[in-house]
């Protein structure tokens, strides 16, 4: 798996879980390297990891939105494409899973790190990943992270896209009615339905685990 930090601290990087937002880190400071360790190396070393925990819904539809907004680019009719993979009629794969960057836990190999209480493994919501009591808790650990700042920002034109993707779902819904495959109801995402609700299930579990950060 992919750490990116120093030696004393190291974030796991996982696609849709802070990974642009802290590959600008490596950029930014020159003792913060990019570095592909396995579970074994973890486990026999000193650094503490952390994880950037986000609810595995919001994962998804990050993903989707990824994925999707790339037709809007590339096809010059994206609402008449999207009628149709839209249509649960048309049994379209479109809100599959794993497909592109929409992915689940299932399959990553630092799941373990969740199953035993470890005072080198600690995760946090990722909507603290910008705070600075975030930072102070790591230099801590690691005085190097004192001056760090983690700047987490998403890119205008990706929130463009989005919006007009989701305008034109908006229309889609209205003229589908029952028969509209919804993003944002789970319960579309007939692939990882029952794993959502255990994954959910299973993280509000262990929050309340001594490995959870909790910064509110």
């Amino acid at each position: 798996m992919q750490i990116i930090g120093s030696d004393k601290i190291g974030f796991i990087s996982k696609v849709k879980h802070g990974s642009s937002t802290l590959e600008t880190l490596i950029r930014d400071y020159d003792f913060i390297n990019l570095t592909n360790e396995n579970l074994e190396d973890c486990y026999q070393s000193e650094k503490i990891i952390l994880f950037p925990w986000r609810d595995e819904f919001e994962s998804l539809k990050s993903g989707f939105f990824e994925d999707t907004t790339q037709l809007l680019s590339s096809d010059k009719t994206p609402l008449d494409t999207f009628r149709n993979i839209f249509n649960k009629k048309k049994n379209s794969n479109v809100l599959d899973v794993p497909m592109g960057h929409k992915q689940i836990f299932s399959n990553v190999d630092f799941l373990e790190f969740f199953l035993i209480d470890y005072d080198k493994f600690y995760f946090f919501d990722i909507k603290h990943l910008s705070n600075p009591k975030l930072i102070e808790w790591i230099s801590q650990h690691d005085s190097q992270w004192e001056n760090v700042s983690i700047s987490h920002k998403r890119k205008k034109q990706k929130n463009d896209k989005e919006e007009q993707l989701k305008n034109m779902l908006f229309q889609i819904k209205d003229e589908l009615g029952n028969d509209y495959l919804d993003y944002d109801n789970i319960h579309d995402w007939i692939t990882v339905t029952h794993y959502y609700e255990f994954s959910k299930r299973f993280f509000e579990s262990r929050k309340k685990s001594k490995q959870f950060l909790n910064f509110d």
